[in-house]
């Protein structure tokens, strides 16, 4: 924004918010998981998530992660073009949640194959950030 110092943005409400005054991230690691499709891979999957910054210190305003986990695995598990590459699903993972938790103001998903007799190097999916517009980033 022209005229403001860096790490301001206009939020809801057209309210001026610093990105520097609260930054509430948290995260959950989905270690090992295995899934039938690409060669038997062997996932380790990241998600990290920074809140709608708000005064108000309510329980509903912080998701759940044990139920996002099971979102996560959820859709890993039933994801329909099993020969999609992990960029791809990782892209719609990401997407899926944040539509799915209001409460987020950006996330990012970075899922890790892990090497096996068919695949002899751990890949690296590419790290996918969203945000949603006029909310802080997540950095």
């Amino acid at each position: 924004l022209m005229g403001f110092p860096p790490g301001w943005t206009v939020a809801e409400g057209d309210s001026l918010v610093s990105c520097d005054l609260l930054d509430e991230r948290f995260g959950f690691t989905l270690e090992n998981y295995a899934v039938e499709y690409h060669h038997g891979s062997m996932l380790n999957i990241d998600i990290t998530y920074r809140l709608i910054t708000t005064a108000d210190i309510n329980v509903d305003n912080y998701p759940d992660s044990v139920p996002m986990a099971e979102t996560v695995i959820q859709f890993i598990t039933d994801y329909p073009t099993k020969t999609d590459y992990w960029e791809i699903i990782n892209k719609k993972l990401t997407r899926l949640l944040l539509d799915r938790y209001p409460q987020m103001s950006g996330i990012t998903s970075h899922i890790t194959i892990i090497s096996n007799q068919v695949i002899p190097f751990t890949k690296e999916s590419s790290l996918v950030t969203m945000n949603r517009p006029g909310y802080c980033p997540i950095s």
